[in-house]
């Protein structure tokens, strides 16, 4: 439908003839699942699916006989079970916190029974990878994939370059958004945009950003589409990933932040965290500046190098731009196509 073509298009793809997407949750349960998939008279079909979504969906149809040929593909972007850690709410009982624990474990023995049971696994970084095999036993053939980015043209000049600190983005606490607005309380007269999150994460920021005295130069456009971003990532002098340390295991060792991926196909300067998911991508030095997490301090100091140092920042987006071709979306595509070609019964 036109939602879909929407989607894809952000990606830069059109509809294929050989790809099918099922939108398995409008609505609908595991019977419904099993039905649909009966449905598929003749069809011997790779299914890929990811997240919740695949843990759902593959242990709902465990029970159900693969036909000849099929194929199950789980690709993980996190373990389901390891969410950013809440902060406390007085408001909570304690029946909810315990339904809250149950349903966690129950998460975690479903991702086990569905990890141990797939034909084949995608995980977005190294990191992830080992946690799979830590939490379950798994035999299916693994393909490390991170995220893709868009091809980028020549980098804008500095002249034509409005914006001086961007960040896109969720709003999560462990992306560290509220580190950054303090960073900027060190950086006076500089401006920060910030694109991405819901009206309710975009008040309590904004008040974040008023108790250190920066309102005035914190700029939240909320939620954007996917087409629109890299207007913005174009116009900025630096772009900045400041996931933090110790709110969550994903921001420490699991995530592929597709943001620093954009950034430097776009040829936009990057100061990032310097934790594993990020050292994945740059290098400290080389394509970027990366700083300690979780310290407003070092983060400003990082901001204020690549603002001040422009032919430093230039030198870092060159670099980082011909790194950035090895993810590319068309080449993620490519070797995904590999490795799914690979599970096929002809191939073996």
């Amino acid at each position: 439908g036109e939602g879909l073509e929407t989607a894809l298009a952000s990606y830069g793809l059109k509809p294929h003839p050989r790809l099918r997407f099922d939108p398995l949750f409008a609505g609908t349960g595991p019977d419904a699942w099993r039905r649909r998939l009966r449905e598929d008279d003749g069809i011997a079909p790779i299914r890929v699916s990811r997240g919740e979504t695949g843990v759902a969906l593959f242990d709902a149809i465990a029970d159900e006989p693969r036909r000849p040929g099929e194929r199950r593909v789980l690709e993980q972007h996190r373990m389901c079970f390891d969410q950013p850690r809440p902060r406390p709410d007085p408001w909570r009982s304690p029946l909810a916190r315990l339904r809250a624990r149950r349903q966690a474990r129950a998460l975690a023995a479903a991702e086990r029974r569905v990890l141990e049971s797939v034909d084949g696994l995608v995980c977005v970084s190294a990191g992830l990878l080992e946690a799979c095999r830590a939490h379950a036993r798994v035999t299916a053939p693994t393909l490390v994939l991170p995220g893709g980015a868009a091809p980028g043209g020549p980098p804008r000049p500095d002249a034509e370059r409005d914006l001086d600190v961007l960040y896109t983005g969720k709003l999560r606490r462990d992306k560290g958004v509220h580190v950054l607005i303090e960073a900027m309380a060190r950086l006076p007269g500089r401006r920060l945009t910030v694109v991405g999150g819901w009206p309710a994460q975009i008040r309590e920021l904004a008040e974040h950003a008023a108790r250190h005295g920066v309102a005035e130069r914190v700029c939240f456009e909320g939620w954007v589409p996917p087409v629109r971003v890299r207007a913005f990532v174009e116009r900025a002098r630096v772009g900045v990933c400041p996931l933090t340390r110790g709110e969550s295991v994903n921001a420490d060792r699991y995530t592929c932040p597709l943001k620093v991926l954009d950034w430097m196909a776009a040829g936009t300067p990057v100061v990032a965290s310097d934790v594993a998911p990020v050292r994945a991508l740059l290098e400290a030095g080389v394509t970027g500046e990366l700083v300690a997490p979780n310290d407003p301090d070092a983060l400003a100091e990082g901001i204020r190098r690549l603002l001040d140092d422009r032919a430093r920042a230039a030198a870092f987006a060159r670099a980082a731009q011909a790194r950035a071709e090895e993810f590319l979306w068309s080449r993620r595509g490519e070797r995904l196509h590999g490795f799914l070609a690979s599970l096929r019964p002809e191939a073996a």
